[in-house]
């Protein structure tokens, strides 16, 4: 008799009658350690059929918290944009005009044209506020677009003399 059975044997001892043979309580232990190791390995793989039901349950809250905020922002955009149209509703933004689209029209037009457009712009103002401006307003302004660009054009003037000279020397 191997000491296994011994143990299993001393383990079964108020189950088994005193009489029964050593041979039959090994068979009887072993039929139990295997009984045991069926129930181990179905609580193992009930934990793991848990395990994996909530690891889906905490995914799917997840995601649920994340559409959620996906649907929130959604709505505090347009709320936003709502707010936008209310406040500007003569100024309509083009969101179909890229950075590259602006670039390129502003590329088009000559450097006059941009530098006036620069001048305006420092100023704050726009082509369309110097329209909307009584012939009174929009003759200072014009003044000092004037006085503004013929400064510019004197001062390449005189960095142009002052390279020529550097170049000469």
């Amino acid at each position: 008799m191997s000491i296994g059975s011994i143990t299993s044997f001393d383990r079964l001892g108020s189950l088994l009658p005193r009489h029964v043979d050593p041979s039959a309580a090994t068979a009887i232990a072993e039929r139990e350690a295997e009984r045991l190791r069926r129930k181990t390995a179905e609580d193992t793989a009930y934990t793991t059929d848990l395990i994996e039901r909530d690891r889906l349950a905490a995914a799917a809250a997840a995601e649920a918290a994340a559409a959620q905020r996906s649907q929130e922002t959604l709505f505090e955009a347009q709320r936003l944009g709502q707010e936008l149209d209310a406040e500007s509703s003569d100024e309509k933004i083009d969101f179909a005009r890229t950075p590259r689209d602006e670039f390129l029209d502003y590329m088009k037009k000559s450097p006059g044209e941009r530098m006036i457009e620069d001048i305006l712009r420092s100023m704050g103002l726009t082509k369309e506020d110097l329209a909307n401006m009584s012939p009174e307003e929009r003759a200072k302004v014009e003044a000092l677009i004037k006085e503004k660009v013929e400064a510019a054009m004197q001062q390449a003037t005189e960095k142009e003399l002052k390279q020529d000279e550097a170049a000469a020397a």
